[in-house]
C-alpha cells in the first residue's frame, strides 16, 4: 500500500511550527523557523491529516500568506465564507481548540525571455498554483480529511 500523502509532508517538507484558530485569526503557539518569504504550498496539518492545502503565490511569499492569517479579522461580521469554514471547524467542530502542525515547500519561480508581435519582454514563471492544485488532488485521492480546504481542484 502507498504511503499517505500526510506522512509525505511530515518527512519532506519543512515544518514551521503549530498553530491554533480563535479570535477570528490564527495563532503562532510555537514557531520553530520562520517561513521562507519564496512562493510556495503550505500544509495545515492535524494528528487525524493534511486539513489544508493552500499556496502563497504573492510576493510576499509564505511568510507574507501565514501572517496575513495571523492578522485576522476585525470582526464575526467581517469573516468570509474560508474565515466562516475555518470558524465552524476550529472552534464549533471536530477541531475545536486544536493545533495544528504547519509545514511548507517553496516552488521555484524561473524567469524568461519571451518575444511576442509587441517585443520582447521578460517575465517570471511561477506554477505555484500548478503544484497546489497538483497536491490538493493527492491529499484527497489519498483520504486525508482537508476539512479547512473549501473549494476543489
Amino acid at each position: 500500500m502507498d504511503a499517505r500523502f500526510v506522512d509525505m509532508v511530515r518527512e519532506a517538507a519543512t515544518y514551521l511550527g503549530d498553530m491554533i484558530y480563535e479570535d477570528c485569526r490564527w495563532k503562532w503557539c510555537n514557531q520553530e523557523v520562520s517561513p521562507p518569504k519564496a512562493r510556495g504550498v503550505y500544509f495545515l496539518v492535524s494528528e487525524e491529516g493534511v486539513e489544508k492545502v493552500g499556496s502563497a503565490r504573492g510576493r510576499r511569499g509564505i511568510r507574507g500568506r501565514l501572517a496575513d492569517y495571523c492578522r485576522g479579522k476585525s470582526s464575526r461580521d467581517a469573516m468570509d465564507s474560508t474565515d466562516r469554514l475555518w470558524n465552524r471547524v476550529m472552534v464549533e467542530g471536530e477541531l475545536d481548540g486544536r493545533r495544528l502542525h504547519v509545514y511548507c515547500v517553496e516552488v521555484p519561480v524561473r524567469v524568461e525571455e519571451v518575444v511576442t508581435a509587441l517585443g520582447r519582454l521578460v517575465v517570471e514563471f511561477a506554477p505555484v498554483l500548478d503544484v497546489e492544485a497538483y497536491y490538493f488532488v493527492a491529499a484527497k485521492r489519498s483520504g486525508e480529511p482537508m476539512r479547512l480546504s473549501g473549494g476543489a481542484a
